[in-house]
């Protein structure tokens, strides 16, 4: 969209969607098939805070906790890096220049018997090629 522009095209960002993501853009295109943007109202896109504000009503009839835009940005960027995603993708995902704030955004999301395997295997495939040696 010609207001995401900046100062050249190599400022866009592209990042891959999920099958699950794909399928909540489709359905909602389907309810606005005729919308020139996927979320928007009266012929105008939603601005941050209409996002924000039709999210907390959404969750509120649905009856689950509302998690704002921000904070589900923090939980993607822990889910990535839980997976084994390497910072400089997840970086890119979030749109972020320094990899320091990616890192800030990132909480471990292992329990503490997990992260306690994860010890275990790491530093007991260590003692074994060091005893080969």
């Amino acid at each position: 969209m010609e207001h995401l522009k900046k100062e050249n095209d190599s400022e866009y960002h592209f990042i891959s969607l999920t099958n699950v993501a794909k399928d909540i853009i489709r359905k909602a295109r389907e309810l606005n098939p005729n919308d020139k943007f996927i979320f928007e109202r009266n012929g105008e896109r939603l601005t941050a805070r209409a996002v924000t504000y039709w999210l907390s009503k959404y969750c509120r009839d649905a009856g689950i906790t509302y998690k704002s835009p921000h904070c589900t940005r923090r939980t993607t960027a822990s889910c990535l890096s839980t997976e084994g995603m390497p910072l400089d993708k997840i970086r890119d995902i979030l749109v972020q220049v320094d990899e320091r704030t990616t890192l800030s955004y990132i909480c471990n999301l292992n329990t503490e018997q997990e992260k306690l395997d994860i010890m275990n295997k790491a530093l007991n495939s260590s003692n074994k090629k060091n005893k080969k040696n």
